[in-house]
């Protein structure tokens, strides 16, 4: 089966929850991207941006908020690129080969993001379309990425929900990957969710607590302890060319 058809109705199959862009929901988003890239993006509203696998729009949205007008969006499903051109952003594009787009836009943008995206790729894939997001960067460029975090044991579950998924990520199979991809200024870092509702406080207290004692049952049956591994549902890298 061609890996495309699988996105070809992707909100309509799997993705739909998401595509409703109510306030709370909006708020939501927002407040979870700020507490993660506000300080990477402060006071760079016009360098160009390209989002690859943009999905629903929720980032791009974003970033109009912020000020941002230099955003570029390439997706390989038609859904959803129909969608956020209806409701969010013309600027985006369907591309039915990513390697493509990128070979023809080098040395362009200054930001390239890629959200839940990276654990869509098969393996063989990786390491190649790692390079020509690198490739696509300028001089000073940076590639960040966000993927579910394997070494937290309840995502199981989450990976399993999607068809689609190929791969989940930990900290060092992250760095692994961008290494691999030819770049050495490389920080993951676990992606926090939103702390303006009683709910998101809530669950990120129970989290920290929750992961020390992860940690301590993974060091006993490991019989070591790995003081550098995240737990959070998500995590992300920066990586710098």
């Amino acid at each position: 089966m061609n890996r495309k058809y699988l996105f070809e109705k992707y909100i309509s199959t799997h993705f739909e929850e998401n595509s409703k862009l109510s306030n709370e929901r909006i708020n939501l988003e927002f407040c979870t991207f700020d507490r993660n890239f506000e300080n990477i993006l402060l006071n760079k509203k016009t360098k160009d941006i390209l989002e690859i696998g943009f999905g629903t729009g929720f980032f791009i949205k974003y970033l109009l908020s912020k000020g941002f007008n230099n955003i570029k969006g390439i997706e390989i499903s038609k859904e959803e690129t129909e969608f956020v051109k209806k409701y969010i952003y013309n600027n985006v594009e369907y591309v039915n080969d990513t390697n493509f787009f990128l070979n023809n836009n080098k040395y362009k943008y200054d930001f390239i993001f890629m959200l839940d995206v990276l654990e869509h790729i098969p393996k063989n894939e990786t390491i190649n379309l790692l390079k020509k997001v690198k490739n696509a960067l300028k001089k000073d460029g940076t590639f960040i990425a966000r993927v579910p975090n394997a070494s937290n044991p309840f995502n199981c579950g989450i990976f399993s929900s999607d068809f689609t998924h190929e791969f989940i990520f930990t900290k060092s199979s992250l760095m692994q990957v961008n290494k691999l991809a030819g770049y050495t200024n490389i920080e993951i870092l676990p992606f926090w969710e939103e702390d303006i509702t009683i709910h998101g406080r809530i669950t990120n207290i129970t989290q920290k607590i929750m992961f020390i004692f992860i940690k301590l049952l993974i060091g006993l049956c490991r019989n070591h302890l790995d003081p550098n591994s995240y737990y959070t549902k998500n995590i992300y890298c920066i990586c710098r060319k």
